[in-house]
């Protein structure tokens, strides 16, 4: 399914203006705290660190030698 372009309108360049002052009224009701199932995630990801996705790397930097076949 092609995506269709994007299209500023009226409607949306007001609520894109709207969110950053929605957010900045209510960014202190938040708590201070972090939630559970974040602290949980970080734990995780403490205890069992990933490595870099090697595709988010240039090909140049990903493979030492320089006789890559494609």
């Amino acid at each position: 399914m092609p995506r269709r372009r994007f299209r500023w309108t009226r409607e949306r360049y007001r609520k894109a203006a709207q969110l950053p002052r929605y957010f900045a009224r209510h960014i202190y009701d938040l708590p201070s705290e972090q939630p559970d199932l974040v602290r949980r995630y970080f734990e995780l990801w403490d205890r069992h660190p990933q490595r870099e996705d090697p595709l988010l790397q240039p090909v140049k930097y990903r493979y030492e030698r320089d006789d890559i076949p494609f």
